[in-house]
């Protein structure tokens, strides 16, 4: 039963991996045509009426592709857990690497998020994307993660070490 809950965790959570890649993907041709059309884009943004600048377009682009990849490898990495754990390979050096890589692709997230909150803000631009929310709730959930992969980290890592100070006991 728990071998089948984390093999079906880890194929959703795979799923997930290729959603958010295949949304990076259609991100980085998004933003490419918005360079490759400059004029285009230009013209667009005269008529419309608005004060942003062109680079800001290309740098929100950017920005977004740099969340969805982090989410994609986040992901990567916890499918891989999962798939550890389906294994009953629990306290292994992986899985507190992995669960380290996480903490730091979800602090990257929150970095990118806070640069753009102040980007944003700094040229008075009140809402790009549901990719930038920059609510309350979403600063919360990501250092949420941030926590409970950091807590993985350690107890997959004194875990590994309690398991080979066992082992060398025997």
């Amino acid at each position: 039963m728990k071998k089948t809950l984390f093999t079906i965790a880890s194929i959703c959570v795979k799923v997930l991996q290729y959603l958010f890649i295949f949304c990076a993907i259609l991100t980085a041709f998004g933003t490419v045509a918005f360079i490759s059309q400059k004029n285009l884009v230009l013209s667009y943004v005269k008529e419309l009426s608005l004060n942003t600048p062109y680079f800001l377009f290309i740098t929100v682009g950017f920005m977004g592709v740099i969340v969805l990849i982090c989410y994609g490898m986040s992901a990567k990495y916890f499918a891989s857990i999962l798939k550890n754990m389906a294994s009953e390979n629990y306290f292994i050096q992986e899985n507190s690497r992995f669960s380290l890589i996480i903490t730091l692709l979800t602090l990257l997230i929150i970095l990118v998020q806070l640069i753009s909150t102040f980007v944003f803000q700094w040229f008075d631009i009140p809402k790009t994307s549901a990719l930038f929310n920059f609510s309350h709730v979403n600063y919360f959930y990501n250092i949420v993660i941030v926590l409970i992969a950091s807590a993985a980290y350690f107890i997959f890592k004194s875990g590994k070490a309690t398991k080979d100070d066992a082992e060398s006991i025997i």
